[in-house]
């Protein structure tokens, strides 16, 4: 009787053994040992974060400045020859308010074409937007440097028209080229190797305004003369640009 007594108690503590030693066991298994945190780390993590998020708003200003770059060219749409024409009236009109329909009226070119023409000056900082006044100093570097290569003169047959370039009355004497050049005309009446204007309608524009034509004979004396006679071209519309209205 005794000795069922102790087996039973030596069974029983056997499995209460075992039970604790699977518990242990289980307890081990369970738990989750994290590192500590050191002010390095936290350092790094926090350097980290700065840096995602400097180069996230790097990346939306890059956006944003490419699309305000489309944006100006598809407004722009490069320069005109009829921006050309446009811009001298503005600097021989500069005494006068300037509206878009006196320039049609007086260019004879579209109001919309002289509003979209204004708006390329303006985005290309040739003209004040506010005060429509022509930034005459950047105006004839571009006449001097850029309309010889962006709006060339080619000559063509011989025409009747009015005589352009340094043929042109009050130019003629100037220059040393003794061949006639013109602007075909049907209602002009003289006769001269052609070459095609700024614009269709200048014919009829500078029936109306004298120095408007000695402007634009210039002009094409730049686009189509000699290197001395382009340098003498260049002196006389800076000369009679800054003599009108403010600089």
């Amino acid at each position: 009787m005794v000795s069922l007594v102790i087996d039973v108690i030596c069974r029983w503590e056997r499995r209460c053994s075992s039970c604790g030693a699977d518990q242990v066991r289980t307890d081990s298994r369970s738990l989750r040992i994290k590192p500590a945190v050191t002010n390095t780390d936290q350092a790094r993590s926090a350097e980290g974060e700065s840096k995602n998020k400097s180069e996230k708003k790097l990346f939306a200003n890059c956006e944003i400045s490419e699309n305000v770059y489309l944006s100006s060219m598809k407004e722009h749409k490069g320069m005109r020859p009829q921006d050309i024409v446009i811009l001298l009236k503005l600097i021989i009109d500069a005494d006068q308010e300037i509206r878009i329909k006196d320039l049609s009226s007086k260019l004879f070119i579209s109001g919309s074409e002289i509003s979209e023409s204004l708006n390329r000056s303006a985005i290309a900082r040739l003209i004040d937007p506010a005060t429509r006044v022509v930034n005459k100093e950047a105006f004839l570097k571009f006449l001097e440097y850029g309309l010889p290569y962006v709006f060339p003169a080619q000559l063509g047959p011989v025409m009747q028209g009015l005589f352009t370039a340094h043929s042109e009355s009050s130019l003629y004497l100037s220059f040393s080229s003794e061949e006639k050049l013109v602007w075909a005309d049907e209602f002009g009446k003289e006769r001269g190797q052609s070459i095609l204007p700024l614009y269709p309608t200048v014919s009829k524009a500078v029936r109306k305004d004298r120095l408007l034509y000695k402007l634009l004979a210039l002009c094409d004396i730049v686009r189509i003369g000699d290197a001395a006679d382009k340098n003498k071209a260049v002196w006389q519309l800076r000369e009679i640009c800054h003599a009108r209205g403010p600089v």
